[in-house]
């Protein structure tokens, strides 16, 4: 289940179906929309219309729309969260890191240890939020060393995990990645969008993980392509 930060705002709702797994049938209700559902007008794909892009992981071949599609370029997909959300302070926080440069991880120690940690993940239902819960445990290396012995191939045992003495950073990011993996609400709306508590870089860490908890791991191909 994804975290809910927005439970607190009226825009609860949206953000809930917004989380809706692709192709979920709710009892009487319709069917929900594929998280991946591109169109021409959105700028899937350079311009291609739904269906005909080349996206997912670099050589291969998914189409826009389908699940692990991907058309992942970080900016593209901010920019897509960014229109869905179109809420006061922290839309305004988000759409600052739209178009900014970087690579999606905090250093090349944040990109080994998460590598390492997903490549021995097991094939599990939920792979979205184990891989968002990982890419937040691995940004920090300090935070990394107390939740490793945490981390199995099937799960993350978050209760056995002391974080005495960790850092606001490191508080941001284990909160964060409980929430993005247990449906938790450790931490607010209003919490993420104050500078005073939440760092840019962080800030920023946190909204890649939701991304990717929203649209999968081709969240992190954030160098695949220079253009939506």
């Amino acid at each position: 289940m994804a975290s809910k930060f927005m439970s607190d705002i009226p825009l609860a709702g949206m953000e809930a179906q917004m989380q809706q797994v692709p192709g979920f049938k709710p009892r009487k209700c319709g069917m929900s929309v594929s998280r991946l559902e591109l169109t021409q007008a959105r700028g899937g794909c350079s311009g291609k219309a739904e269906g005909q892009g080349n996206c997912g992981p670099p050589g291969g071949s998914r189409p826009c729309g389908s699940p692990g599609g991907g058309c992942g370029r970080f900016s593209c997909l901010l920019g897509r969260f960014t229109d869905e959300v179109g809420f006061g302070p922290f839309t305004d926080r988000v759409s600052r890191l739209e178009g900014s440069a970087g690579s999606a991880f905090w250093d090349e120690g944040h990109r080994e240890r998460f590598q390492i940690q997903w490549k021995a993940q097991a094939d599990i239902p939920d792979r979205d939020a184990m891989c968002a819960a990982l890419y937040l445990l691995t940004a920090d290396g300090m935070l990394w060393g107390m939740a490793a012995q945490a981390v199995r191939p099937e799960l993350i045992d978050f209760a056995s995990v002391c974080i005495r003495g960790i850092g606001l950073d490191g508080y941001v990011l284990f909160n964060s990645a409980k929430d993005l993996y247990k449906g938790t609400n450790r931490l607010s709306l209003s919490e993420l969008t104050d500078p005073e508590l939440v760092s840019d870089g962080t800030f920023r860490t946190v909204i890649t993980a939701f991304l990717i908890r929203r649209y999968g791991a081709e969240a992190l191909e954030e160098e695949r392509s220079s253009g939506c």
